[in-house]
Order: structure tokens, then sequence, then C-alpha cells
């Protein structure tokens, strides 16, 4: 018989204020199963993606990704980011899924979780490239200013940090 389509969750926000990264995530993926397919497949089988959309919160991402495992059965999920990876990240764990994590947080420099893979640098890393380019442009005082979300507070420490070790003042 025919091989069974291969379904993959992109985990993410694509509408409310973080709809930008959902759909930038959405676009990276179709280009990435479009190209999976053309060329056969996996086993002769086709990825198919399914938008989940996670409205950047990790309240309402949970019910939406439950009714994606039980009508869709991913094998791997792409995203959440680091707005909502905390809430399904047990979900993902209990289900054994491989998920590609789009998100910064310091939590997961040292994970050792089998299932969650952060697929960009850290927050700290990130802070350190803002710190030096910002020197590199000869910038010695700098006001820093975040949105009051966990994901940005967390960035706020490692860049003062970088910024004033590198003989900035904030």
């Amino acid at each position: 018989g025919a091989a069974a389509d291969i379904h993959v969750a992109v985990l993410s926000s694509y509408t409310g204020a973080y709809a930008q990264i959902g759909s930038s995530m959405w676009a990276g993926a179709v280009v990435g199963a479009a190209a999976v397919n053309a060329a056969g497949g996996v086993n002769g089988s086709k990825l198919v993606l399914d938008k989940v959309d996670t409205k950047g919160d990790a309240a309402d991402a949970v019910p939406v990704f439950q009714q994606e495992l039980a009508t869709n059965h991913p094998v791997a999920i792409i995203g959440p980011t680091t707005l909502e990876i905390f809430g399904v990240q047990p979900i993902i764990d209990r289900n054994q899924i491989p998920d590609f994590f789009n998100g910064g947080s310091t939590a997961f420099d040292t994970s050792k979780d089998q299932y969650v893979w952060r697929i960009n640098p850290s927050d700290s890393l990130l802070a350190l490239a803002v710190a030096v380019y910002a020197r590199s442009k000869g910038i010695t005082n700098a006001a820093i200013l975040f949105t009051t979300e966990a994901s940005q507070q967390e960035l706020e420490p490692f860049l003062v940090k970088d910024f004033k070790g590198l003989g900035g003042n904030v």
C-alpha cells in the first residue's frame, strides 16, 4: 500500500503580538518539507506540516498542542519559542517526540532533556553579541529597554553585565 504521511507540528504563534515569529518559522518549515518531499519524502512517505497556533502563550499552547497530538500524531515538532516551551515541555517529554525548540532561554544551556533540542544560541550569547556590536560601533553609554515578558527579561542581566564588562555604561 501507499506510505502513510508523516506529520510534523509547527508549534508557534501565528496570531497576536508575535505572529511574525510564527510566520518565519512556518516559511522555513515549508521550504524544508518541500525539499524533502521533492526528493521522494522519507522512505516514500510525504512530510505534512501542521500549523499549530500557540498565540505566543503557554496557557494557549497546551490545549492546541494536545489536540494536535490526538488528531495528527506528529512524529516531530518545530518550535515553540521560549514564550511557550515551559508549558508544552512536559507533554513533549511524556509523548517522547523530538522537538526543535526555537528559543534562547538560558534554562536550556545545561539541559539534559533528550527530546527538546534548542536550535539557536543561548540568550547569554545573544547578549554578548549585542554588547560587542555596540562597543564596536563606539557606543559607550546605553539605555536598555525590554518588554515585561520573561523571555525578554532573561536577556537583560547578561546584556548589562557584558556591556559593562566591555567598558560601557548602562
